[in-house]
């Protein structure tokens, strides 16, 4: 006769095994980080001061498969950074560490119950005047310019030039997949890339004072293999700068992709603050022109496949602290995209043929007291595709003051697709929770997510969240 099966006991089961499988990996991470705090402790004649930031985040969530079962899901991150000044007694020589270990318990993916992920985000050894006039930083880091993000493995010199000119150069390899300890962090999920390795190489000029900044970066990614295909290859032109003591305020920037022979990216802002309406108002503008390439890890890109061309317009308000922390910015925004000439097959039809888009935003936020704010943001949007409105409320709230707050927000989205009413959608989305500060540079945070969507009716996820700072100088331990 055929054993029945105890619901109830292996649900139990399967929590012990979840449990086990928490602790073990908890176990081994915290060891690492562990063992580096005390290789730290021992050398900190080394260094003036170090400084280290553990945070450690649990999740409990759900997720509906393609067809319709709901399955429970939990997952565990952590993250460690350290921050380590005047090294070998050199003011200007400091090191920047940041990793995070990341598993998903329950899923079986290659035979395995759970994924577990090592990924090291950032490690740059930074010596600042190793010249009077040279700078340096040698090994992984994260390049955010007028070009795009780019995280690699490289040396990059920067040299102080007279006239208030600097000359920068970089040379390296690109982080991807499957690079050693690297997660591809800046490219979209499930995005494999291949295993050739990327050389990189660039170049930057750039003049800086104390009103006016501006420069040109040229960046060449190319792959290790039989004639030395370009990846990608850019050059950027850029400018910033406050003018009339501070009350007018220009931003612009052009790249231009080489292997596509055509301008990637185009825009310029400015603002001027006004009397009008109330001390302190500004007057708002912008053009943005954009041509998707989808190049490399590019994810300035994503999300439109046509070009398109959009100028805004907005003021900004804000009344006087005495009276009312308070203050609000209205916006208006024209976009035309340039239609899908380039495009075939599917592509061709996502826009249509007039390509016109219209939108207004509404953007506000509201003192409450000494203690506490609330906020909301609007956005409606209509024209090419369908037409889009969203609105999202929030509130924080401090119970005790620097020691315990509470926050909830909301988020309401409506889609009505101009081709097929199908794909017409309501999404909902809230969610609450707290903040206990229980020390200098420790806290716990704990979220709850409620979600609502034409897949899922009613999902939701739990965040648990420990913030840990540790710091190591000439006072000692804190």
């Amino acid at each position: 006769m055929a054993e029945r099966r105890n619901p109830g006991k292996a649900r139990a089961q399967e929590g012990r095994a979840w449990l086990v499988e928490l602790r073990e990996y908890l176990m081994c991470k915290m060891k690492i980080i562990l063992g580096l705090c005390f290789f730290l402790q021992t050398r900190a004649a080394f260094a003036s001061r170090v400084q280290v930031d553990l945070l450690t985040i649990g999740q409990g969530y759900q997720t509906r498969t393609i067809t319709g079962e709901l399955l429970d899901r939990s997952r565990v991150t952590q993250w460690a950074s350290l921050n380590a000044y005047g090294l070998w007694g050199t003011e200007g020589t400091s090191l920047d560490l940041q990793m995070r270990f990341d598993t998903d318990f329950g899923l079986w993916i290659d035979g395995k119950s759970d994924t577990s992920d090592l990924e090291l985000m950032n490690f740059t050894l930074r010596m600042n005047e190793l010249l009077p006039w040279l700078d340096v930083s040698l090994g992984r880091q994260v390049i955010l310019d007028e070009i795009d993000f780019l995280e690699l493995d490289a040396v990059r010199l920067h040299v102080h030039l007279p006239w208030g000119l600097k000359l920068g150069l970089l040379g390296g390899f690109a982080v991807r997949d499957r690079t050693w300890l690297g997660g591809g962090v800046l490219e979209l999920d499930g995005v494999e890339q291949g295993d050739v390795p990327a050389p990189v190489i660039g170049a930057s000029l750039g003049f800086f004072s104390d009103c006016l900044n501006m420069g040109m970066d040229y960046r060449r990614v190319m792959l290790w293999d039989d004639d030395w295909p370009i990846e990608s290859e850019r050059i950027a032109a850029w400018a910033q700068g406050s003018l009339l003591h501070r009350k007018l305020g220009v931003e612009a920037g052009a790249t231009y992709d080489l292997a596509q022979d055509d301008f990637q990216r185009i825009h310029a802002d400015a603002w001027v603050k006004t009397p009008w309406p109330w001390k302190g108002a500004r007057i708002e503008a912008g053009f943005l022109q954009l041509s998707p390439h989808y190049s490399l890890d590019s994810i300035f890109n994503l999300f439109s496949p046509d070009p398109f061309w959009q100028v805004r317009i907005g003021l900004r308000v804000g009344l006087p602290e005495p009276t009312l922390k308070a203050s609000a910015r209205f916006g208006f925004y024209h976009r035309a995209y340039e239609g899908s000439g380039r495009w075939e097959g599917d592509y061709a039809g996502m826009v249509n043929a007039d390509g016109q888009v219209n939108g207004f935003q509404i953007d506000g936020r509201l003192g409450l007291g000494q203690r506490g704010a609330a906020w909301v943001y609007a956005e409606y949007e209509d024209g090419a595709a369908g037409r889009r409105w969203l609105f999202s409320p929030g509130v924080n709230w401090d119970l005790l003051e620097d020691i315990l707050s509470l926050n909830a927000r909301a988020i309401l989205l409506q889609v009505s697709d101009g081709y097929d009413s199908r794909y017409d959608l309501f999404n909902f989305g809230s969610s609450a929770g707290a903040r206990w500060n229980f020390g200098v540079g420790r806290a716990l945070i704990v979220t709850t997510e409620f979600n609502s969507n034409r897949i899922n009716a009613l999902s939701f996820r739990t965040l648990l969240v420990l913030d840990l700072s540790f710091a190591y100088g000439p006072g000692g331990y804190r």
